[in-house]
């Protein structure tokens, strides 16, 4: 079975271009941690999932809203 963890993560990653230094220092792991994770070596451990699911998609989301309101003041 994929780790569908790992690979939306990664493609999230990918999309905002956000760095694996970035990640780790908001979700208070190491990049060697999240480095793993994206390259499905990994995971979360189930006791932290859902806290590292709130703090990630927090993080992509103000990235996403942060390159978007740039674009739009470059049009």
């Amino acid at each position: 079975m994929q780790n569908k963890f790992g690979d939306m993560l990664k493609k999230l990653i990918q999309f905002t271009n956000i760095k694996l230094n970035v990640i780790a220092y908001h979700i208070g792991y190491d990049i060697s941690y999240i480095s793993k994770w994206a390259n499905n070596t990994s995971q979360p451990t189930k006791k932290h999932i859902e806290r590292k699911n709130d703090t990630l998609s927090s993080i992509f989301a103000e990235e996403i809203i942060e390159c978007t309101a740039c674009r739009m003041l470059a049009e």
